[in-house]
């Protein structure tokens, strides 16, 4: 069973992603309020890799939960630009099959970051502070559990221990 689970991404991805990653990644952050109508098919081509075999793998950036207000107001953004693409998102969805591992698993080759950056965040049910941190290794996305609580500090950034990492809320 799964439990309602906040995920938080700030990432840069390459420029040069397959043709459809883009489309799937362009699918995962449009809104069906927004610009694709509510009954819009995923894209013929999916990527191959386990993350499309997950019957909730379109939840991942768009889910919405009262468990975890701050995804009440927010909307992911995938956008295009001179450093590569930028891909945030605050949402939350039940993790039934470890979604957010293969989703990291999905994206981690094309990230843009330097090794040891943080690159989100992940956020249990019931819980007021992030549980863990995503961190870039240079080779993949690895979760580091918290060992100390992280509490938003109302600027539009989050305080991890000193670092802020911007965030698109700021409950």
């Amino acid at each position: 069973m799964g439990t309602h689970t906040l995920l938080r991404l700030n990432v840069t991805l390459t420029n040069s992603l397959p043709a459809d990653v883009v489309a799937a990644l362009i699918y995962l952050t449009t809104d069906a309020d927004d610009e694709k109508d509510e009954f819009q098919e995923p894209p013929s081509v999916l990527p191959k890799h386990p993350f499309f075999e997950c019957e909730s793998w379109s939840a991942v950036l768009l889910g919405q939960s009262a468990y975890h207000p701050a995804t009440l107001d927010t909307h992911p953004v995938f956008v295009q630009g001179d450093d590569g693409w930028s891909l945030q998102s605050c949402a939350a969805f039940t993790n039934y099959q470890s979604e957010i591992r293969l989703f990291c698993d999905f994206i981690g080759p094309y990230l843009k970051v330097p090794p040891g950056d943080e690159i989100g965040a992940i956020r249990y049910e019931g819980s007021e502070y992030d549980n863990v941190s995503l961190l870039y290794d240079g080779l993949r996305i690895v979760e580091l559990e918290r060992s100390e609580p992280v509490r938003y500090d109302g600027s539009g950034e989050v305080s991890y221990n000193g670092c802020g990492v911007p965030t698109l809320d700021a409950n």
